[in-house]
């Protein structure tokens, strides 16, 4: 069977409306979670954020050494939040909240937290003044 131009035509128009509907299909299936539920809100307040991150206090430093956590504090520090944020999967992230004893070191444990990138963030109030120290960190 020999086909002409027009028959040719029509079989790369019909397989390229194929591709597409089938990649429109694929595409529609797949779960694309938002960063952060509330990403308006915060964007709204992003500046607080950095403000927040440009307070100095040294009341408390952090550091993550191979699969641990330290937290230490100069002084008491009632009221830590800390946030483990998996920017490729929401439903990985962790909160808690935790107290700093002065001159005591807190360790962590971090094995349990899957492979990839991870943003760990740790935020206290001290006078009424929110400070916050954030780290990248990539699990292996």
């Amino acid at each position: 069977m020999k086909l002409n131009w027009g028959g040719k035509l029509f079989i790369i128009a019909v397989s390229f409306m194929i591709f597409v509907v089938t990649m429109v299909v694929i595409i529609s299936r797949q779960d694309m979670p938002l960063v952060e539920q509330d990403y308006y809100e915060r964007g709204l307040n992003y500046q607080q954020e950095i403000d927040n991150s440009a307070n100095m206090d040294t009341s408390l430093t952090m550091e993550i050494e191979g699969e641990q956590l330290k937290i230490s504090g100069v002084q008491h520090v009632p009221s830590v939040k800390i946030n483990y944020y998996r920017p490729s999967n929401p439903d990985l992230d962790q909160n808690f909240t935790v107290s700093i004893m002065a001159g005591k070191q807190e360790v962590y444990d971090l094995s349990e937290l899957a492979k990839g990138k991870w943003i760990l963030s740790v935020t206290w109030f001290k006078a009424d003044k929110e400070y916050k120290l954030s780290k990248d960190f990539d699990k292996k």
